[in-house]
């Protein structure tokens, strides 16, 4: 066995597998629920809330407690595989791999016109909706730059100072533009194709998503250098999630300036994926560090011997 001190504390094969495979399976059932109880609750905000954005008194609650359920269901499940990345980082670039899906429909719109003629029967339309509301395109991007950052981590674990710091600054504002990017080129895709109906490719829809769906994939993965460069980004995105979330703004007067392409992003919060987003963020604050703790004890165990070797 090798005594390299620069040996990487690398995952076991069977870890590898189990987290590949349980990401496969549990990262679009996660988002199927999101889709599902965020895009309900959503709506019965929109129908039932008043002029100034505040639920009526006499809402019945038990219409809201299935999409709260499915909505808290779904958020665990991609927490879940999140903390997947402490066995394997393979389960989170699994989920990364998965997200080229959304990428694709987003950037090709007469692509997710057709996934929603040939699925529907299948699949309900309030699950496939996770496709329109940003979910299939914006999580999966950031768990699989988790992956990535995840798989640095493992190699090289240390990290300095200034390298923190920067992270902490420069980082949340690459993952914001990075979501902008996706949610501006999505929309501007979609409306190109409402009002066309025609086969067209757009060089600057493809651009913005792909584009930014890069760069949210590369400032995750930066995180290596930064480990808790999420906090913020993760804070904002709650604070941020409460406003849609709680109803305030999307009664009948301000809905009707909700157009698709110009709310998608407050759209993608009032439906819980900017909640989903937070908890992968800070439950991978926490597995960055045990990461990064394990390899550091690992790194220490191999160069132990050498050390012994050069006293004797």
């Amino acid at each position: 066995m090798s005594t390299d001190p620069a040996r990487p504390a690398r995952s076991r094969m069977p870890a590898r597998l189990l987290t590949a495979l349980y990401a496969l399976v549990i990262t679009p059932v996660a988002i199927g629920l999101i889709s599902y109880g965020g895009g309900q609750w959503f709506r019965i905000l929109q129908q039932r809330s008043t002029a100034d954005g505040l639920l009526p008194a006499g809402l019945d609650v038990a219409v809201l407690v299935g999409p709260l359920l499915a909505l808290a269901g779904g958020i665990l499940l991609i927490a879940s595989v999140a903390a997947s990345g402490i066995a394997s980082s393979a389960g989170l670039l699994t989920t990364g791999v998965l997200g080229l899906f959304g990428v694709v429909t987003s950037a090709f719109p007469p692509l997710l016109s057709l996934v929603y003629e040939i699925a529907s029967p299948v699949i309900p339309w309030v699950v496939l909706d996770g496709l329109v509301f940003g979910h299939a395109l914006l999580l999966p991007t950031l768990l699989g730059g988790l992956g990535l950052c995840l798989l640095l981590a493992r190699r090289r674990p240390v990290t300095t100072q200034p390298a923190a710091l920067v992270g902490v600054l420069v980082i949340p504002v690459l993952l914001a533009v990075g979501a902008v990017a996706m949610f501006q080129g999505q929309a501007r895709g979609a409306l190109i194709w409402a009002q066309t109906l025609e086969v067209t490719v757009s060089p600057a829809v493809i651009l913005l998503v792909l584009g930014g769906a890069l760069l949210q994939v590369l400032a995750a993965a930066a995180t290596r250098w930064s480990p808790h460069a999420l906090v913020i980004p993760a804070v904002a995105l709650l604070a941020l999630s409460a406003i849609p979330l709680l109803g305030i703004g999307i009664g009948p007067v301000a809905g009707t300036l909700w157009t698709y392409s110009a709310g998608l992003p407050m759209i993608f919060l009032g439906t819980g994926g900017g909640l989903a987003a937070a908890a992968a963020m800070l439950v991978h604050t926490v597995a960055l560090r045990i990461v990064r703790a394990r390899s550091d004890r690992a790194q220490e165990r191999a160069a132990a011997p050498d050390a012994s070797t050069a006293v004797g």
